[in-house]
């Protein structure tokens, strides 16, 4: 039943096709319920976020459309199912969301308690990120001295130092000669 609840965007989140699956419903159907839900008036900002479209491969290769649907978008849609099968799943997909955000609760990174602690890995973090930006300038700085001109750029600069020899010469009264 775990693999029931997948991770998408960092969300806990089920499918149409295993909706369809476990409920043992035609995939079509549970489509079509999703899809009158969202295209309803009523509510539609709400079930827009419930949902998202997506697509899978059948066996044949196919390209098919199907649903994720987060926590509540599964209740929206699956609590209004009937049955003994309704119900054992509707009881074990709450099992496993809950197990899923037990899990990304354990994952999230404890910060110390102590002040001097939580100084210590501001300071840490601050200086690693000094150290980041005295590379990158010292890199920027390598680029900037050391780019090659395109022909553009040096035709222009090649003229522009031309037109200065010339008016030196022309002012100093000199003459080039070849050597």
């Amino acid at each position: 039943m775990n693999e029931l609840v997948i991770m998408k965007d960092q969300q806990a989140v089920t499918t149409s096709l295993q909706v369809a699956e476990v409920f043992g419903k035609n995939h079509r159907d549970v489509l079509e319920a999703i899809q009158n839900k969202i295209s309803s008036a009523e509510n539609s900002a709400q079930y827009d976020s419930m949902f998202a479209q997506g697509e899978y491969k059948d066996k044949s290769g196919k390209r098919n459309k199907m649903y994720y649907m987060n926590r509540d978008g599964f209740t929206f849609i699956a609590f209004g199912f009937t049955g003994k099968k309704a119900d054992e799943f509707k009881l074990k997909y709450i099992d496993a969301f809950n197990k899923m955000e037990e899990a990304i609760k354990e994952e999230r990174i404890q910060l110390p308690t102590d002040p001097m602690e939580v100084l210590r890995l501001v300071f840490n973090a601050t200086e690693n990120t000094n150290k980041k930006v005295d590379r990158i300038d010292s890199d920027v700085d390598y680029l900037k001295n050391n780019q090659r001109l395109d022909p553009t750029e040096y035709g222009y600069i090649s003229r522009r130092v031309s037109e200065k020899v010339n008016e030196y010469i022309k002012i100093h009264g000199l003459t080039l000669t070849a050597a």
